[in-house]
């Protein structure tokens, strides 16, 4: 490290005196050009949401213009205030009184604030000093445009040799703080660019090249590929309202498009889970971001980016339930600036439409599942959150294996967020966790990250199944906490407190939600920490509002709208002691009652059904059984009848349902199974039928006409006479029936086939636009060929007819039914022949 430090030493040349001639070149250029000024004039005077944010926008930059300089830069450095009053000197046909006070504004910053080792604060005043230069400089002196220049050329010259600054880029000191040091650099080598010398032009590439990493590191690390921001909701806001610009100016200035990164779509879908069902722009508050300070409401810019460079409906569907006519208006603190720029007039598109009632981001270790997406102010809809990732750094530092529950209008199971700065940070007891001796996981806070993963799952349209493994969160910190990671100097020592070592920390959760019956939970708890008995309490927090009743059975927490059953199926009541209280957790949101399960024991095993019902419902009867290793619960709801048993330990048991599996649940309707789920098993049998039989570990599950399997290769056998697609993570797989079995083919099954099948190009090499499946039959046969995507959904019906023995290709042009490109991306040939299905995959670029 002190190799970089002395590079950066060596090369400021931005120190040198400013050149004789005073050069303004090509301004505005970060987030638009002189030429898109009538294009910007036009988009606020034609209707939609950027007019009304402009007309806010304006009157308060009238009355602002009155306000002391120092007041405007009271909040984030001014960095709010210096966007949109340098805004409205750009599209009032008469601004200059607004670009004078820009003027004043990124002046005070220049003169009076300089760069500390503070860098949260001196990367906004950078990104202020850049913003406003570029905007509102035409009409500067000479002298003032070469203050500001010095000012920027001095933070560039300060920010790379330094702790503070170069740390960003490693892990667990990157997140937010780093983006924003980054994206502030990048704003300003763009600003500066083409008004310094060549030689200034060379200082500005190194600092260039000393922010692009930081930005890569975190877009790598803290935004995993699967779009759910590893630091939470508020975090994920804050990036886009700094980064945001420099991606546009970036764009403008080599090319580079942040917006291609896929990761940036699936981050509006993960944010479109996130949205709490209670409205005015409130989110979930898994993780540190609070659902009080109605986080994306505040920086909303990325809802409204990804309208302008993703063309995304489901940013307008955000957009109108967080900062529109369903949301919340932060007022001048927010990003009206970007609603100004970005908002488009798209035809927003409910999620329900598009996305699945279960998702899992597995790269961020999170699952959800929500049953609908309101379409006025609130919603009833059932939301289901769990988490146990891995911690890389920034803010993510909450306990591993939490959960949160809101249904039917009532926050049942919340997050108490961020627990502020506390000398014992309550981070277990203010999450929904499992408590040893008193004692929760280790000490996560102020930077102190643990760890967790979600180390089985399957997500099917029957039920979803996760589990999770918190026993590294429970005794140490993360590795990236380690001493002198990553630096020698670097000292994580308040976090060293020991921890609270575990054999076993396994949560299992189910969802069951198919719609035969109202969705529900179960919560399961597998633990060990040693051979002795141990008190294991555990906990629940609710909402104050929500009334507690744990002298009923089940116990319940009952809201003005619904009421959540929690039926402990083991241990029984008879065998837990069960309270509640009012607990403070010293956080942003409100308190909460917290109940608790009191239980002595070596090895405990919590199995707690989570039922929600809006009042007036009828609860369904609730029924258990327990040995020493496994526990039957059943829950009868008139029409459907659900039998579920957890079995941690993977040892054969028998009840009303046989299995080796880490659960198994039957859903039986009308007399019929209508669904059911081996979690993490080798064989479920039940009412004399062997439902799934496989050829290794791994779960399954029936849901209508389809069999869900958690591996593309388990050997299988499955009871599903209305199945009619089978499908592992990957995509479809090849089935056969007997009667109402479906299994894997054999290789006998293959023979009987008496035909060849070949993809061109082979694979896998990726076929541009379009396809060939050729087949070799052996004599004539009826086929059918379909092309579905990697969800199973069909893309085009290839046709059917008998084909005669020989040579016959097959042309796929990549297209879909109605005829239109289909996306780059994985499909399937889906060929049925002779009374058997297989599928190959073809991966389609463009």
């Amino acid at each position: 490290m002190r190799t970089l430090i002395l590079v950066f030493l060596t090369c400021g040349l931005w120190s040198r005196p400013a050149p004789a001639e005073d050069l303004y070149v090509g301004h505005p250029k970060l987030l638009f050009t002189a030429a898109d000024v009538a294009g910007l004039r036009a988009k606020v005077a034609d209707g939609g949401a950027d007019d009304a944010t402009y007309a806010a926008m304006r009157t308060w930059a009238q009355g602002a213009l009155a306000f002391p300089t120092t007041s405007l830069l009271s909040y984030a450095e001014g960095i709010s205030a210096t966007g949109q009053m340098a805004l409205v000197s750009q599209i009032e046909t008469n601004g200059a009184a607004y670009a004078a006070k820009t003027r004043q504004l990124v002046l005070e910053v220049a003169r009076n604030r300089p760069s500390t080792n503070d860098e949260f604060a001196s990367g906004l005043r950078l990104q202020v000093m850049a913003l406003g230069y570029d905007l509102a400089f035409a009409g500067a002196t000479p002298a003032e445009r070469d203050e500001v220049r010095h000012a920027m050329r001095a933070a560039l010259d300060f920010m790379p040799p330094r702790f503070n600054y170069y740390c960003q880029a490693y892990n667990p000191y990157c997140g937010n703080h780093g983006m924003t040091v980054g994206a502030s650099m990048g704003l300003a080598v763009i600003a500066l660019w083409d008004d310094v010398s060549p030689a200034g032009q060379d200082s500005l590439a190194t600092a260039l090249a000393f922010a692009d990493p930081i930005i890569q590191k975190c877009l790598t690390d803290i935004l995993p590929d699967d779009g759910a921001y590893r630091e939470g909701v508020l975090y994920a806001g804050w990036i886009l309202h700094v980064t945001a610009p420099y991606f546009e100016a970036r764009r403008r200035f080599d090319g580079t498009d942040f917006a291609a990164d896929p990761r940036f779509a699936r981050l509006i879908e993960w944010l479109c889970y996130e949205l709490a069902p209670d409205g005015g722009g409130r989110t979930n508050n898994l993780n540190d971001s609070p659902w009080s300070s109605r986080p994306l409401a505040l920086h909303g810019t990325v809802i409204e980016w990804a309208q302008t460079r993703l063309g995304s409906p489901l940013a307008a569907y955000l957009h109108d339930h967080v900062l529109g006519s369903f949301g919340f208006d932060y007022g001048p603190p927010a990003d009206r600036l970007a609603t100004v720029l970005w908002w488009q007039p798209i035809a927003p598109l409910n999620p329900a439409a598009l996305l699945p009632s279960g998702r899992l981001f597995p790269s961020r270790g999170l699952y959800y599942f929500r049953n609908g997406w309101k379409t006025g102010a609130s919603g009833d809809e059932v939301v289901f959150a769990f988490s146990s990732g891995k911690f890389y750094g920034g803010h993510a530092q909450e306990d591993r294996n939490q959960f949160t529950l809101a249904a039917y209008g009532q926050r049942f199971v919340v997050d108490c967020g961020a627990v502020g700065s506390t000398a014992t940070p309550k981070q277990s007891e203010a999450h929904n966790l499992v408590l040893v001796d008193g004692i929760g996981q280790h000490n996560a806070g102020n930077s102190i990250g643990t760890d967790g993963a979600i180390v089985s799952s399957l997500v099917s349209g029957f039920a979803d199944y996760v589990r999770g493994d918190a026993r590294a969160a429970y005794a140490t910190y993360s590795a990236f906490n380690s001493p002198g990671v990553p630096f020698a100097a670097s000292d994580w020592s308040w976090g060293y407190d020991g921890g609270n070592p575990l054999e076993r920390a396994d949560r299992t959760c189910i969802v069951v939600k198919d719609g035969t019956a109202p969705p529900w939970m179960l919560v399961a708890d597998d633990m060990r920490k040693d051979a002795g008995s141990h008190a294991w309490d555990w906990l629940l927090h609710t909402s104050q509002v929500h009334t507690i009743d744990v002298a009923s059975d089940p116990a319940q927490v009952t809201g003005s709208q619904a009421t959540l059953d929690l039926y402990f199926a083991h241990p029984r009541p008879a065998d837990l002691a069960l309270s509640w209280a009012p607990f403070t957790h010293g956080g942003t949101d409100p308190p909460t009652n917290r109940l608790v399960a009191h239980h002595n024991a070596v090895e405990p095993r919590f199995a707690v059904a989570l039922v929600p019902r809006r009042n007036g419902d009828a609860a369904p009867l609730y029924a258990s059984t327990s040995d020493s290793v496994s526990t039957e619960l059943s829950l009868d709801w008139g029409s459907a009848r659900d039998v579920l048993v957890f079995n941690p330990h993977r040892v054969r048991v028998t009840h009303e349902i046989d299995t080796d599996g880490v659960a198994a649940l039957v859903r039986r309707a009308a007399g019929a199974v209508r669904g059911y789920l081996l979690a993490d098993g080798t064989f479920m049998r039940e009412g004399g039928i062997d439902l799934v039989v496989l050829g290794g570990v791994a779960s399954a599950a029936l849901a209508g006409d389809s069999l869900e399997l958690s591996s593309d290769d388990v050997p299988f056998t499955a009871w599903g006479p209305e199945v009619v697609a089978v499908r592992g993570p990957s995509g479809p797989r090849a089935f056969v029936r007997d009667g109402d079995v479906v299994r894997n083919p054999t290789a006998t099954d293959v023979a009987a086939l008496g035909a060849s099948l070949q993809i061109e190009p082979l694979r896998p090499q990726p076929a541009r636009g379009g396809a060939t499946l050729r087949l070799a039959l052996n004599h004539s046969a009826r086929t059918r060929v379909r092309i579905v995507d990697a969800r199973g959904g069909l893309v085009r019906d290839l046709g059917e007819r008998t084909r005669s023995a020989g040579a016959v290709a097959i042309p796929w042009d990549g297209r879909s039914a109605s005829g239109r490109p289909v996306s780059p991306g994985v499909y399937f040939f889906v060929i049925e022949l002779a009374g058997h299905s297989t599928a190959l995959k073809v991966v389609l670029i463009r």
